[in-house]
Order: C-alpha cells, then structure tokens, then sequence
C-alpha cells in the first residue's frame, strides 16, 4: 500500500480545460471540468475484454469504502489509449504518462466518491431523470439513445455514469459554493501583465474577459487546494505490486 505521495502529477495533466461562459455556475465550472476525467468510466461496465482471474476483485485503488479494481483500470485504459495516436503506446515514456495520468484521475474520483459518503449525499431517481430531460432536450425522439448506440455506449452504463457526475457536482456545490472575488487590483496587474497579448481573452481592453478568466484561475486554485485537503484527509492506498506490473520501468 501507498501514501498520497504515490500519485505523482504528470506534466501535461489537466492542460485543456473547458471554457465557463458568464451564466456558468461555480459549482457546475469543475463538474464540467472533470467531465473528461470522468467520461470514460462510462465504457466499463460494457466492456467485453476477457476478464483475467482475480482482477475483478483484486483493487489497484482503495479510498476508503471507495474502490477501483485492476480489471477496471486495464479497461479503463484500452479505452483512453483509442484518443491517442495509434503508435503513442509504442513510446514508453508516453505510455508511462498515460497510465500515471489515469491513476491520479481515478484516485480523485474515488476521494470524491468517499467524501459525498462521508455527507451522506445521495442522487434520487428523480433527480437523475430530470438530468437526462434536459441533456435529450434538443434531440428528436429515440435520437440521443442512437448516439449511445452509434458510440458503442450501454444506455444503463452511460446512465449510471451521468448518476455518478450528479454526485460529484453535489459534492464540490456543498464545499466550494463562492465564487472567488476578483479584486480591482487583481484585475488592473492582469491587464498590465496581458496589455501586449492579441487575443480577445487576454485583451487589457476587454475587462470583462480579463476578470472572467482571473476567476477561472482562482477558481480553479480553490479546487485544487480542496483536493489536497482530502488527499490529507483520505487514505488513497495503492496495490503497489499491481501497480508496478501495470506501469512498468522507466527503462
């Protein structure tokens, strides 16, 4: 087993974020943020790869009552590798990012996951169906279910996951529910810093797009700040044996 420490950050993790346009609450900013981290849990369940014995109960990751088991994340990773240019497995460092990049992705899911447990969030039915009214808003009749199908996506997999994304956004909507303040000096050292820049973000003409994005910035600090207070918080436990058959050396 492993401490936080375990999980170390790769370089390039987390570099595309999503855009918040100006009706974009807080709370749903990193619920959309980490919707690529959460995506592709979704395939799991529908996965047909014969399934090795024991790694269907054997945990790679362990947060709590919270678990990941090595079967899951060998799935999770034939499916996150299809993003990929054929050959990047080929590359070992490249290889040995990706993985390390979907450990510390599904252990902060699981941190999540065990804090909305500890709060005794729940997501009813009601609440999941509501979600799906509103994503099939827009679509004709039986079209979205033939997105799924077109995809290769279980319609009961593809449910559950979207189940599972309502509780995350419950859980950072309870614990970060301000939206960080931008100061008058805060925005006036950005212009400043960005005056020279052509791109209608970073603008110094534009105030609204420059304190849109120092918003972004702080938010995204403050969830990053909460995070390593549950890494504190939680146990995340890796099975350093797997582990070790899983990314392989560095050589």
């Amino acid at each position: 087993m492993s401490d936080n420490k375990s999980i170390r950050e790769p370089r390039h993790f987390y570099k595309n974020r999503h855009e918040m346009n100006e009706h974009t609450k807080f709370s749903l900013f990193f619920v959309f943020f980490l919707s690529f981290v959460l995506s592709w849990f979704s395939f799991i369940i529908g996965c047909t790869k014969p399934q090795p014995v024991n790694d269907d109960k054997e945990y790679l990751i362990r947060v709590g009552k919270s678990v990941l088991t090595v079967f899951e994340f060998n799935n999770t990773l034939d499916v996150a590798v299809t993003a990929y240019p054929p050959d990047v497995m080929k590359n070992s460092d490249a290889a040995r990012e990706i993985r390390m990049q979907l450990l510390k992705e599904a252990a902060e899911r699981l941190l999540l996951t065990e804090r909305a447990r500890e709060l005794q969030l729940t997501v009813s039915d009601k609440e999941v169906e509501a979600a799906i009214a509103d994503i099939k808003e827009g679509y004709p009749e039986g079209a979205f279910e033939d997105v799924l199908a077109e995809s290769a996506i279980n319609y009961d997999s593809w449910k559950s996951e979207l189940k599972a994304r309502l509780l995350m956004q419950k859980v950072v909507a309870k614990e970060l529910s301000e939206t960080p303040r931008v100061t008058a000096e805060e925005l006036a050292k950005y212009r400043e810093a960005h005056k020279a820049d052509k791109t209608s973000a970073e603008n110094s003409t534009d105030e609204e797009a420059a304190a849109k994005h120092l918003s972004m910035a702080k938010t995204e600090d403050a969830y990053q700040t909460w995070i390593k207070q549950l890494q504190q918080k939680y146990v995340i436990e890796i099975n350093e044996a797997r582990w070790k058959k899983i990314i392989g050396s560095k050589h």
